[in-house]
């Protein structure tokens, strides 16, 4: 399938950013591969969207020239992903903290208190949940942690580094866990906050609020579900 858009002047690499999420979901949706080709008036600018049950490939042909192959994987945490870990950790709360006034090492005594804080956390609620670095190219861009029950599977984190957001990458391992558990019957379950953003990406993609924790809503998607952000996108 080919989308073809025009009139976009000198803003293809932006709209490619942008478009990658909806791409995904559509390619998911109709289980098809995709190639967006943008007309910026000078050049033509392609990205492919390649779709399978366990893997993401990602084309982008600047000018439709030279090509860079780029997959996203996941490999088991070693002790050697501590520090890195951490960086993906003190990433996620950096705006929050701007506010405060305090310094580089005031921020970052109190990150890293949070951090075992966390560590401990799941050590003692998630015992069993499988927690994996995510590749893109081989090089760690984030994390994420999940647990099978008997009936659900688990999202208990998932976090990226800041210059790999808002690049359809969360789409894609959230669509992942989505087909693993249809495939198994099972639904998808998850706790976000009131305040994050991202409750919009689950909400598009057919998670559906089931309880409020405050200050936590608990989301979940069932197999029978369609993505709604897809029909959403098309209608």
């Amino acid at each position: 399938m080919y989308i073809l858009i025009s009139g976009v002047g000198s803003y293809g690499i932006d709209v490619l950013d942008e478009m990658s999420i909806f791409l995904l979901e559509m390619a998911y949706y109709h289980m098809t591969n995709m190639t967006l080709i943008i007309n910026t008036g000078n050049t033509l600018q392609k990205m492919d969207v390649l779709i399978s049950t366990r893997r993401y490939d990602y084309f982008s042909n600047q000018y439709c020239s030279r090509g860079v192959s780029i997959m996203i994987t996941r490999q088991n945490i070693t002790a050697d992903d501590d520090g890195f870990l951490y960086q993906v950790y003190k990433e996620t709360r950096e705006e929050e903290l701007r506010v405060t006034g305090w310094s580089e090492e005031e921020q970052d005594s109190f990150l890293r208190m949070q951090f075992d804080m966390q560590r401990r956390s799941y050590a003692l609620q998630h015992d069993g949940a499988d927690h994996m670095i995510i590749l893109f190219d081989q090089v760690r861009i984030g994390q994420i942690m999940t647990k099978t029950t008997d009936d659900s599977i688990w999202i208990i984190d998932v976090a990226l580094l800041a210059t790999y957001r808002n690049k359809g990458i969360g789409t894609h391992l959230i669509l992942d866990i989505q087909q693993q558990a249809k495939e198994i019957g099972k639904s998808v379950r998850l706790h976000v906050l009131y305040n994050n953003q991202v409750r919009n990406l689950y909400a598009r993609l057919g998670f559906q609020v089931t309880e409020e924790k405050p200050p936590y809503f608990a989301m979940e998607w069932c197999p029978n579900q369609k993505l709604q952000g897809s029909k959403e996108r098309r209608s």
